[in-house]
């Protein structure tokens, strides 16, 4: 059955890659671009669509989201800097209008790998920290990418700690994030683990935005198949952590 997907922010870098990567990836998707100069809930109404893709910016990603939750969409939700309060609110509009919404601070399937390596590394060496390099052109710092790491791997402390009863661990409370923007850089992360006597450097670096079409297509493609309600990170559509999703 072909499903209709809206395309909000169609026009810029990652929506055109979103578009070709869907139109040539999941032609069980008709893609439906959207610009600023169209009106977001004159397309929802005109188009029927099925599932939403936000990909704008800091300046418009809460008010398109709203808009796409209150119209009862599935949305997946690329654009980065929402706040937490912001975040709270769109689950709830998620939830009293029954549909799931997935924010992705990456769509790179080798970004989760590094979470999943930076996870497993966190609760045996003592100090961390982030380095994120990104394009000038980007207008938020830290990256959405960095705070999820960052998160990810205080959680695995705190559950490490847990389970281990462990009273004398002296892990940093945060993990200090360090943001550079430089032209020839598009998107690199450096998380970096130390004790006395060595370190480990987890480093991700993408040199080319297709790298998320995979990632933007699998999050496309199963969407519907999430609760009601908010989730956060591609991960939560990647087979080893939903179970009978099919591609």
């Amino acid at each position: 059955m072909t499903q209709t997907a809206i395309v909000v922010g169609a026009n810029g870098k990652m929506g055109k890659i979103a578009c070709n990567a869907l139109i040539e990836y999941k032609p069980n998707i008709s893609v439906i671009p959207v610009s600023r100069a169209d009106n977001l809930s004159e397309v929802i109404s005109q188009s029927r669509a099925c599932i939403a893709l936000e990909l704008t910016d800091v300046n418009s990603v809460y008010s398109n989201s709203q808009v796409l939750l209150k119209h009862g969409i599935p949305t997946v939700i690329g654009a980065s800097g929402l706040t937490s309060e912001q975040k709270h609110h769109l689950n709830q509009l998620a939830v009293r209008t029954d549909v799931p919404c997935l924010i992705v601070p990456n769509f790179s399937i080798a970004a989760v790998l590094m979470n999943q390596a930076a996870k497993l590394a966190a609760p045996f060496l003592n100090d961390c920290e982030i380095i994120e390099y990104h394009h000038t052109q980007k207008k938020d710092a830290p990256s959405a990418t960095s705070i999820d790491t960052a998160n990810q791997v205080k959680l695995a402390r705190l559950n490490a700690l847990e389970n281990s009863g462990d009273q004398n661990a002296h892990w940093r409370g945060s993990v200090p994030i360090h943001s550079i923007r430089c032209s020839g850089v598009l998107a690199k992360q450096d998380v970096i683990f130390a004790q006395r006597g060595e370190t480990l450097t987890i480093s991700l670096n993408q040199i080319d935005r297709y790298a998320f079409a995979p990632g933007i297509c699998m999050a496309m493609g199963r969407i519907t198949a999430l609760p009601a309600g908010i989730h956060t990170g591609i991960e939560n559509v990647f087979d080893f952590y939903v179970q009978n999703i099919s591609p």
